[in-house]
Order: C-alpha cells, then sequence, then structure tokens
C-alpha cells in the first residue's frame, strides 16, 4: 500500500528508528525520575527491541550498573536457537528488528509459555492487574533475577506492556490452558510456583563500559 499509494508513509515498527529513540526521549527519563536515580535492575520483553532498547542505551548512559534484563519467550531467536513455534503473544520474533540493539540487554531470561502464562494469572490474582502473556513473560523473568540478588536495596522496575483483557478466551481460561497443555488435568493455577523452573538460558551479554 505504501508503494501504491502517492505519498503514503509506512511506520514500520521494526525498523524505524523513532521507535527506541521514543523511549529514550520519554519513557527512560520517567522511570529514571520516579526511582529518584535509584533503579538497579530493569526488565521488559523483547519484540521489535524498541522499548528495551531505547530505556536500556538510557538508563546506561545515567547509570552503567543498572541492569538491563530482556525476557524472552522459550522459541524466539534472541535468547539463542533457531526460531519455533510458541504460544506466547506479543513478544519474541523469529527475526532480528532492526530496532533492536543487540549491546543494550545485559541478561536475557528465556521463558516458557507456562511460566509466563501462569505467572500473569498468578500476578492478576495476588495483585488484582489484569497482565497480559509480555507482562507474565518480563515478570517471570523479574523475579529469577531477584532470586540471585543479594542486595536489599536493590530496585526492579518492570515493564508490563499488554492487559490481559485480550486473553480472556486464551490465557484466563483454564480449560484452554489444559487443551494447550499449560495446565495439567487435575492442576489448577494457585497450585503454580513460580520457583519450581529455573530459567532455561541466561545470557550474559558483552557491552562496552
Amino acid at each position: 500500500m505504501a508503494r501504491e499509494i502517492p505519498n503514503a508513509w509506512k511506520p514500520d515498527q521494526y525498523t524505524n528508528a523513532a521507535n527506541p529513540q521514543a523511549h529514550y526521549a520519554t519513557t527512560a527519563p520517567e522511570i529514571w525520575e520516579a526511582t529518584e536515580g535509584r533503579i538497579t535492575h530493569f526488565v521488559a520483553g523483547v519484540g521489535t527491541g524498541g522499548t528495551i532498547s531505547g530505556i536500556g542505551r538510557y538508563l546506561h548512559e545515567q547509570n552503567p550498573k543498572v541492569v538491563v534484563v530482556g525476557a524472552d519467550p522459550e522459541g524466539s531467536v534472541f535468547s539463542g536457537g533457531s526460531a519455533q513455534p510458541y504460544l506466547t503473544e506479543g513478544v519474541g520474533e523469529d527475526f532480528w528488528p532492526a530496532t533492536y540493539d543487540t549491546t543494550v540487554c545485559d541478561l536475557i531470561v528465556q521463558v516458557s509459555d507456562r511460566d509466563a502464562f501462569l505467572t500473569a494469572r498468578q500476578a492478576t490474582a495476588a495483585q488484582g492487574i489484569l497482565v497480559g502473556e509480555s507482562g507474565g513473560t518480563a515478570l517471570w523473568a523479574a523475579l529469577q533475577v531477584a532470586r540471585t540478588v543479594g542486595k536489599s536495596d536493590a530496585l526492579f522496575v518492570v515493564l508490563l506492556p499488554d492487559s490481559g483483557r485480550n486473553y480472556l478466551g486464551k490465557l484466563y481460561d483454564d480449560d484452554w490452558l489444559r487443551e494447550v497443555g499449560v495446565l495439567g488435568a487435575g492442576e489448577q493455577v494457585a497450585d503454580y510456583d513460580w520457583r519450581a523452573t529455573e530459567p532455561s538460558v541466561v545470557l550474559q551479554q558483552e557491552r562496552s563500559p
């Protein structure tokens, strides 16, 4: 359509530099100011890479010690390996977007569909926040990294970018979860323990100081 319509413009979030720049200019300063510069860890899913690249770059400029953690579904290319099918929507990719800065993440945590979905469900039950699938992915990754941090003054900021409203017939339907194998036949969402599963992949990324 962009080729055929005179003066048309294709935003293309996978190649448009304005994607990460928008988060560098707006979201990241808001996080820095809201935490009064005390943030130690930032965790977000990696999709187009724009959000984590823009925010991560800004935070590293303010404090190189801030740990930027990318949460990635099993089957996505960002956490290593070739692309494979997965159920989690709205995060991960089967190719490398131009908007993703591959040097910005200090850690990348691979997250299974089961851990993403059931973490989202339990967050909703415990906190009353209708979290979507990519939000569950980021939250599970944050919890796993937090287990390794021995400092009581650590301050995590986790970006929950989607609402569960669009997943009421999937993520929030126990029958569907059992149908796709996320829940066992007699298992309940409340039975899930996020501590029971170790991260399958945690990659240390190279970054210039």
